[in-house]
């Protein structure tokens, strides 16, 4: 399961992170406060009252909390971007999309759409598709932190071990314990210096094909040959899918504001501010088996991320990403 489902897995770590809030001392918590409320002009009581409710609520509960944080609005509906991109060596498109307030888990969470599309060959030369369609489950309050973190995500994806056949897509959900802080509040990002985490990756994986010349559920039995294709219609027979943990641990440095170009190359081309965070990670899976990275973040407020870089352990790039559209979002200054 391990090498089917690792690079999803790594690249998907890239959208957050986690760890806990880093305050100087209550008076710098009410100054950043005060000023980013200045800041959001007409919505200076929404945002007071937001916060406080959190705050509150995170005492009681340890269950995620609905939140507004524009440096990523997902509280905002209708709006989508699309992306440039590398992945694995070769050219995509990714996007991600708006889908607003749902259920997880029992629990009302916001998400967003997540795609890659990545155009490659296999040994062979035959054009592949490889990627994922995945929705991202993330909210804001946790164990009395604020901030946003993602708490799961679910979707499918496409993979395939060195492309000797064609892609295997599988049904594929995760759930993180504890949830993985990415962003700070609002009115502090930027301003929390470097925080540690560490956490539990928990995937389980539906492999779905019966005629693909592969063991795809790892199980020793290769299409018909494996039970699960003679009494279902995928390789798992729709029964137990296969399990795979990770534990991540890292850092995070908050690497200030600068000065960058969106969407350039088109006429919507701008300089904004953006707020730039670096990540240094360690997944380590079931099989004690480590693997690093190195991941740059750029956040625009009102936009979300709008550009990022993962490079491994030996100093290459295997996804990169940088806003190329837009609809529905508007920089906030």
């Amino acid at each position: 399961m391990h090498n089917v489902t690792q690079g999803v897995i790594i690249a998907l770590t890239t959208i957050a992170c986690s760890g806990g809030n880093k305050y100087i001392s209550e008076s710098d918590y009410e100054n950043y406060e005060y000023v980013d409320t200045a800041d959001t002009g007409a919505e200076v009581e929404d945002t007071g009252t937001t916060e406080e409710t959190d705050t509150q609520d995170t005492q009681d509960t340890e269950e995620p909390e609905i939140c507004k944080n524009d440096y990523h609005p997902i509280h905002l509906t209708g709006w989508s971007k699309t992306f440039t991109a590398t992945y694995e060596g070769n050219s995509a498109v990714a996007t991600e999309e708006a889908v607003g307030q749902v259920e997880w888990n029992g629990q009302t969470v916001y998400a967003y759409k997540d795609t890659m599309s990545a155009q490659g060959q296999d040994t062979i030369g035959t054009p592949i598709t490889t990627g994922w369609d995945t929705t991202v489950y993330v909210s804001c309050g946790f164990e009395g932190q604020e901030g946003m973190f993602m708490v799961g995500w679910a979707g499918t994806a496409s993979q395939c071990s060195l492309c000797f056949f064609a892609p295997t897509t599988y049904a594929v959900d995760a759930t993180l314990t504890p949830y993985r802080r990415y962003l700070s509040p609002e009115f502090a990002v930027g301003a929390e210096g470097s925080w540690d985490y560490d956490y539990n990756l928990s995937i389980n994986a539906l492999e779905s094909n019966c005629a693909d010349g592969q063991d795809n559920d790892f199980d020793g039995a290769v299409d018909a040959a494996d039970p699960d294709c003679q009494t279902g219609t995928t390789e798992a027979g729709g029964g137990t899918p296969q399990n795979q943990s990770e534990q991540v641990t890292g850092s995070y440095l908050d690497a200030g504001f600068q000065e960058i170009t969106i969407l350039a190359g088109t006429a919507n081309a701008q300089t904004v501010t953006a707020y730039k965070v670096v990540n240094t990670v360690t997944q380590t899976d079931q099989f004690g088996q480590p693997t690093e990275s190195y991941i740059e973040q750029y956040w625009v407020k009102g936009l979300g991320m709008v550009k990022e870089d993962f490079i491994n352990a030996t100093g290459d790039i295997t996804l990169s990403k940088e806003l190329s559209a837009m609809n529905g979002l508007t920089v906030i200054q």
